[in-house]
């Protein structure tokens, strides 16, 4: 079952890309996260088949979650694969 973390920190908009992927892939575990700082303790718990994060976020935003993530080798060894979205 493909795991899919959203890293979203409007209410609305995790449950529009909820809704959306659910659709695509019902079987999918969806797992919804509230901001990045959030998305650091959640993500090591369980590798994400895809990872989509909000750029605009306060305090840690996508960009340096992405940056993060990639540079820090308990995240960088996992096999995630991560998108990048602003749609707001």
């Amino acid at each position: 079952m493909p795991r899919i973390p959203i890293v979203e920190d409007s209410p609305t908009m995790r449950s529009l890309l909820v809704a959306a992927l659910d659709d695509i892939t019902p079987a999918a575990k969806i797992v919804e996260v509230e901001n990045g700082f959030e998305a650091l303790c959640v993500l090591p718990r369980g590798n994400g088949d895809l990872i989509t994060t909000d750029i605009n976020m306060p305090d840690l935003n996508g960009l340096e979650l992405d940056s993060f993530a990639k540079s820090n080798e308990s995240y960088r060894s996992r096999a995630t694969r991560w998108k990048r979205c602003d749609i707001s």
